[in-house]
This record gives C-alpha cells, sequence and structure tokens, in this order.
C-alpha cells in the first residue's frame, strides 16, 4: 500500500469459507482514529470463492499516514452466521507530493 496510488490490496481465506456465498462481505482499514470500511457491492471491491481484492482511490489512501494499516475481513452467511479474520497489518508507504494527481 502507498499513499496517493490505486494499488490493490488482496486478502485470502481457507478454502473452507467460500466468499461468494455470503449475504455480506465487509473489509475495513483502520489507522488511529481513521477508519475506511468496503462491503460487498462497492465499487473497487473484488470479491472471489477465497480471494478478496480491495482497490482504494487515491484520495484513501492519502488519507493515511505512513506507517501501519490495520485491516480485518468480516462476513455474514445467510443463516446468520457472522465471523471476521484475525486483523493483519499493511505498511502505508509514502510518496514525495502527497496529492490527487489528475
Amino acid at each position: 500500500m502507498r499513499r496517493g496510488s490505486t494499488s490493490a490490496t488482496t486478502l485470502t481465506v481457507p478454502e473452507s469459507l467460500n466468499l461468494t456465498a455470503a449475504k455480506a462481505v465487509y473489509v475495513t482499514f483502520a489507522q488511529g482514529s481513521k477508519l475506511l470500511t468496503k462491503k460487498s457491492g462497492d465499487p473497487g471491491l473484488e470479491i472471489e470463492a477465497h480471494t478478496l481484492r480491495v482497490r482504494m482511490t487515491q484520495q484513501e489512501t492519502l488519507d493515511f499516514s505512513v506507517g501501519p494499516v490495520e485491516i480485518q475481513l468480516r462476513w455474514l452467511m445467510p443463516d446468520g452466521t457472522a465471523d471476521g479474520t484475525e486483523v493483519a497489518k499493511v505498511y502505508n508507504k509514502g510518496v514525495l507530493l502527497p496529492e490527487v494527481i489528475t
């Protein structure tokens, strides 16, 4: 993850979990008091059976500071069962020009 980029973050779940069968899938990025949550159906969120790819906008990655960002995936199954992954960390790298480029 890099500030100002639109690169994708990929999360993988065990084969025993099929994310495409979930009623809802949420992925949350957190750093201090800054939270960003994307849910199934949102632009930039691609869900496959065991893989989830999140593509943030330039502004969204700029909103996080340089340093560790926590990530957690949660899901709701059609039977009402809800669960989530352990919290993981990714490092948000810096850029020399911290603004949206056009």
